[in-house]
């Protein structure tokens, strides 16, 4: 039996080799640039394998690197713009300085709204207030199909995203509300089952919470008020979260490079979407949670999490469950073609944790899995009712306040 070839040390030539075989094309030349400019990591001087010239040997020595630089290729595509492209590649999960980052999420953000506020108001970003903003947004959406369809909220929502001085917990009137729920209902298929719940006080307090953390055209005061520890600390649990999807991702990647195959569009295509649509929303969630002060609760999860995966033999039993062949082809299926994966997706999550649960050298990992979901549950059941309780007291204000048959009792 011939042994199994070790890859080729991933040199600069061998990286542009391999993102060419991925097609993904980037010269060597860009690769020296890329380092240069910080979008990729600094090659490690390391010992020269035999059979090769005499002198200082450099390489990458985390295969991650690939991905990295695949996604860097696939943020430029989409974006044609190196500050871009770095930053959806931290949002994948990937590490840069901090301070550096912060500076270009504002700017990414701020320029978004400029350009936003420049295409409604003719070309000119027009000094104007945000509630003027918000009109002109509304009436732009309107126009669309979507936007049609809901009409009635429309405005509403569009000072939430729009209007800093707007909070809807206090500002967002009956009608509005009403509005609202009455679209989001006509809109849900399961509408119907909704309705006793989707009370206007439930929309009052989570279009407060959207303005408040989420609301786009307000991310870059968002951003700029974030405590330097906080983000630091909402970092490391976004790359936690991260790690698991850059070594499936990773691993798909290694397939094609073995099988000297072209990645499928479909899955250079997700990166960029993967960052902005996951990785952003995830941090800007996390710092919502420290912010409402659950920032101990985050942090005691993350070493719950990080204590499990470096109990002996965890991380080795999950890495070589990853690289089973079985495991491969399951977990590939979710790359095909568009009109395949949602057919794929039905037959193969199963199998895969068919998989998990038949392999005996996993029974310690899914063991540490179990008890880790377990210190989870019980670090965030507490906080949970605790919010939840303070969003039913929240409803029932304003859902008390609006009744006049609750006046009418108080009196």
């Amino acid at each position: 039996m011939q042994a199994k070839a070790e890859p080729l040390p991933l040199t600069q030539e061998v990286l542009a080799k391999v993102l060419s075989e991925l097609g993904c094309p980037v010269s060597r030349r860009r690769l020296t640039d890329w380092v240069r400019k910080g979008l990729l990591p600094p090659m490690q001087r390391t010992r020269r394998p035999d059979g090769t010239r005499r002198g200082a040997f450099y390489c990458w020595t985390d295969q991650r690197v690939v991905l990295q630089a695949v996604t860097l290729w696939a943020c430029l595509t989409e974006h044609h713009r190196t500050d871009s492209a770095m930053l959806g590649t931290w949002f994948l999960g990937f590490s840069y300085p901090l301070d550096h980052m912060k500076a270009l999420w504002l700017v990414w953000q701020r320029e978004r709204v400029s350009r936003t506020r420049a295409y409604l108001f003719g070309g000119d970003d027009a000094p104007a207030s945000g509630a003027e903003v918000a009109t002109y947004a509304a009436a732009a959406e309107v126009r669309t199909k979507a936007g049609r369809r809901v009409d009635p909220a429309l405005t509403a929502f569009s000072r939430a995203r729009w209007d800093p001085e707007y909070d809807p917990a206090t500002a967002l009137s009956e009608r509005d509300a009403q509005a609202i729920t009455t679209t989001i209902l006509s809109l849900l298929p399961s509408g119907a089952a909704l309705a006793p719940t989707l009370t206007t006080g439930n929309v009052r307090v989570a279009l407060h919470v959207y303005h408040r953390h989420f609301a786009g055209g307000l991310i870059p005061e968002i951003v700029e008020s974030i405590p330097e520890d906080t983000l630091s600390d909402a970092r490391r649990d976004l790359e936690l979260l991260m790690a698991p999807v850059l070594a499936f991702l990773q691993q798909a990647l290694d397939r094609y490079v073995r099988a000297g195959q072209n990645a499928p569009a479909t899955l250079i295509w997700l990166l960029p979407r993967i960052s902005g649509l996951m990785g952003e929303w995830l941090l800007l969630l996390d710092v919502a949670l420290r912010a409402s002060g659950l920032g101990d609760t985050l942090d005691h999860t993350r070493t719950a999490v990080e204590s499990a995966w470096l109990q002996a033999g965890v991380a080795e039993a999950v890495d070589s469950f990853r690289r089973d062949p079985d495991v491969e082809v399951a977990f590939q299926e979710l790359f095909r073609s568009p009109p395949e994966v949602s057919q794929t997706r039905a037959d193969e999550s199963p199998r895969l944790l068919s998989l998990w649960e038949s392999r005996d050298d996993l029974a310690r990992a899914r063991a540490a899995a179990s008890a880790t979901r377990n210190t989870v549950s019980g670090l965030w059941k507490p906080q949970l009712n605790s919010v939840m309780n303070a969003l039913e007291s929240m409803v029932g204000l304003n859902e008390e306040s609006a009744d006049p048959r609750t006046q009418e009792v108080r009196s």
